[in-house]
């Protein structure tokens, strides 16, 4: 558990040190967790007469429990936290989840195969596209789902290009290209 400090001190700066990181090797319980947060708070003397000790955790029931537990308040929710467990179910939407896949099959086989990625990148030289990989989206990190739409559709023609080549389509049989609906249904997500 990282524990981290913020603040704006006297020149208006804002500040935020991590106080420290501790490895947890026992259960995450909320019991186990605010045991901790209070040697935290003893260790660093941060308890002071008739103040609280606001604190922000991500929104997983355990640690808002121990935060609780411990008798810091008030809770705040992580805000990234929050927007990254709405996006994750904006990107489950059937539909964008479907495409998502796809887009993922096709990064996938680029980063696997070599051969492909040497075509690929043969073919960004020739349509005079940066020279970017592809990006492999993270399911817990919404941030790279857009990241991997984005890098897709600035090379999709080289994608598409390099898809066409005979020696790249035999082991790419089963790599279904977008239509034209789906890449406007990836700018409108993107956008």
């Amino acid at each position: 558990m990282t524990v981290t400090a913020h603040y704006i001190n006297d020149d208006w700066e804002i500040q935020n040190p991590v106080l420290q990181t501790r490895p947890i090797y026992e259960a995450h319980t909320s019991e186990h967790l605010a045991e901790v947060l209070r040697e935290v708070v003893l260790e660093w003397k941060l308890n002071r007469q008739n103040a609280t000790i606001p604190v922000t955790t991500d929104n997983a029931k355990n640690i808002v429990n121990a935060s609780h537990a411990a008798g810091l308040s008030p809770h705040i929710g992580c805000f990234a936290h929050t927007v990254n467990l709405a996006s994750q179910k904006g990107l489950g939407v059937n539909q964008i989840s479907r495409l998502l896949g796809r887009v993922r099959r096709v990064v996938t086989f680029f980063h696997r195969s070599t051969t492909a990625a040497a075509v690929l990148k043969s073919k960004q030289d020739m349509l005079q596209l940066p020279p970017h990989t592809l990006v492999q989206d993270v399911i817990t990190r919404w941030n790279s789902s857009y990241d991997m739409i984005t890098r897709y559709l600035e090379q999709q023609a080289a994608i598409y290009s390099a898809l066409a080549e005979k020696d790249i389509k035999k082991n790419a049989k089963d790599l279904i290209t977008l239509s034209d609906q789906d890449v406007t249904v990836l700018e409108d997500v993107c956008q």
